[in-house]
């Protein structure tokens, strides 16, 4: 197919306004390119890639001076940016460029490989499949109003990776329920789901998700947030999950600054950092690092298994304190091990009516280990547990210049029916 060049101030995409490039047999698509000061794509209006065939689709760069506004939906669908893999040849890569790039109201950024809703019969893709890849570069990056970007493999293609690079901040709002603004990566096939990569100044999320998740055989991706700074409230998550016979990916959020997790939403869901596997897959470890780490008001840092493949591990380092406040950092496990946790600060991890637990609720699953290491540890109406029932508990080693701890604060390593741990 021919390549399609845009250059305008403005350009409009509205109700069945679109862009479309597409290949129904063995040669490629075209590439759209659209350099623009402002681009509007509103009430339906739409840039769409496809590989209907042996062809790959074509890439789409979106290269705007001022802003990019991606909002609402039409008769046919969400406003949106898509490139979709519907048969053996490869999708194609969206790449947008703005200072500010805004999903509202339902509105997509998606690529995805999967089966076509109007051609079914198409041959479908195999392992060597490659769905498009997603990168947004601006200086401020706004998801609301159930707003997604995503990539997905619901067959044996592989899901495309998502980078959002944003030098001033990403932000994203929702509200409670189960459909919500945020970026995703999912496989519900064979093939492995995408990675997410976060990188600039700060992510902030008042509700809302970041989510990497595999519901088969695939593995999940991995999620790694590099930011000045991290602020997750009103229910906002940052999580990786399974419920097949794929691996979890690893979770990494780093920030040069402050860490702070707080809060609930509406429907009683907790900020925090999860990792979780209901299946046999193996859940994955979560590692989060900052200048000063802070849970409060019910968030928590969770990796937990319901199944019987392993809880991950969790991490969590400041170069000054950890401090939780009516907050959790825990590992559980039902019929699985539990997975280990390890608090590291320079100076102080401060506890005030809250909980590191890693701990095993039934079946012959060994609780993991906890450990802590900073000059001072404070325990105010606490419990670090590491106990089991029917394995054996873990052991807790706490290293510290100074351990003060309130007289109805707990440290248990035991087990019911298996061997207690050690506290040290």
């Amino acid at each position: 197919g021919g390549n399609l060049a845009v250059t305008a101030d403005r350009v409009q995409l509205q109700g069945e306004g679109a862009v479309r490039m597409n290949t129904f047999g063995p040669g490629d698509a075209g590439n759209a390119t659209l350099t623009v000061d402002q681009l509007d794509i509103t009430s339906g209006g739409s840039i769409a890639m496809q590989s209907l065939g042996a062809g790959n689709a074509g890439t789409v760069a979106v290269n705007a001076n001022r802003s990019v506004t991606v909002t609402g939906a039409g008769t046919a669908g969400p406003s949106g940016i898509y490139s979709n893999a519907f048969s053996t040849g490869n999708g194609g890569q969206i790449t947008v460029t703005a200072p500010d790039i805004n999903l509202d109201n339902g509105a997509r950024i998606q690529a995805g490989v999967g089966t076509s809703p109007t051609l079914p019969g198409l041959p479908p893709a195999t392992a060597a499949t490659q769905a498009g890849s997603i990168t947004l570069q601006g200086q401020r990056v706004n998801v609301s109003g159930l707003a997604q970007v995503s990539t997905q493999s619901d067959n044996a293609g592989q899901a495309g990776d998502v980078a959002i690079n944003a030098t001033e901040s990403l932000n994203i709002t929702s509200p409670a329920g189960s459909v919500q603004s945020g970026v995703f990566s999912t496989a519900s096939g064979a093939g492995a789901g995408g990675s997410i990569s976060i990188i600039g100044g700060q992510l902030v999320m008042d509700g809302g998700a970041i989510n990497v998740s595999s519901a088969n055989t695939g593995d999940a991706g991995s999620i790694t947030v590099n930011t000045g700074a991290v602020s997750l409230q009103s229910g906002a998550q940052v999580s990786t999950s399974v419920s097949g016979t794929g691996n979890g990916g690893v979770l990494t959020v780093m920030a040069t600054g402050d860490v702070s997790l707080d809060g609930q939403a509406s429907d009683g869901f907790s900020s925090g950092i999860y990792s979780q596997t209901s299946g046999s897959g193996t859940g994955g470890d979560v590692a989060v690092s900052g200048s000063n780490v802070s849970l409060a008001n019910n968030a928590t840092v969770n990796s937990e298994s319901l199944g019987t493949g392993d809880a991950g591990d969790i991490s969590v380092t400041a170069l000054s304190s950890v401090e939780l406040a009516s907050a959790s950092i825990t590992t559980a496990a039902a019929n699985a091990d539990g997975g280990n946790i390890k608090v590291t600060a320079s100076d102080l991890v401060y506890l005030q009516n809250s909980d590191i637990t890693a701990a095993v609720g039934g079946g012959l699953g060994n609780g993991g280990n906890v450990d802590i290491d900073p000059q001072f540890v404070v325990l105010s109406s606490s419990n670090i547990l590491a106990s089991a029932i029917g394995g054996n508990g873990g052991n807790i080693t706490i290293v510290a210049d100074h351990f003060i701890s309130s007289p109805d604060s707990v440290l248990n390593a035991s087990s019911q029916l298996g061997i207690n741990g050690t506290i040290s």
